[in-house]
């Protein structure tokens, strides 16, 4: 049975950034338990994306939770990881993606996620 806690990846980026506003300007937060996770490959740097995140849930009222990761592991694998320990019920994430127009919108995180993932997605780009 899943719980009422959305899992927000954050990784800095204008997509994630943008499908963070929108999930928060939707109002979809209302109700739920909001926990954010970064990751980089510095302890420093997944802390501060994951704070910047943080601030951003506050200042809509959001009550959240946040943690920053640091890992070279493939994104996807820890994002799913994270979903299925705090029993998400929604993961929010942006589309992103460097190499051509496919990856645009479905970058290899996102594409991945899209096949693992238990939760439903809520990608903005």
């Amino acid at each position: 049975v899943k719980g009422d806690t959305v899992l927000i990846a954050y990784d800095g980026s204008l997509q994630a950034a943008r499908a963070l506003h929108m999930y928060l300007l939707l109002g979809l937060a209302k109700d739920k338990r909001v926990h954010i996770l970064s990751i980089a490959s510095k302890q420093k740097e997944a802390d501060d994306l994951a704070g910047r995140a943080h601030r951003m849930c506050e200042s809509h009222g959001v009550k959240v939770t946040s943690e920053g990761v640091a890992s070279t592991k493939p994104p996807e694998d820890i994002i799913q990881q994270k979903s299925d320990e705090v029993n998400a019920v929604m993961v929010v994430m942006g589309a992103f993606g460097h190499h051509g127009l496919r990856e645009l919108f479905f970058g290899s995180c996102t594409e991945q996620m899209m096949k693992i993932s238990q939760a439903p997605l809520f990608i903005h780009h």
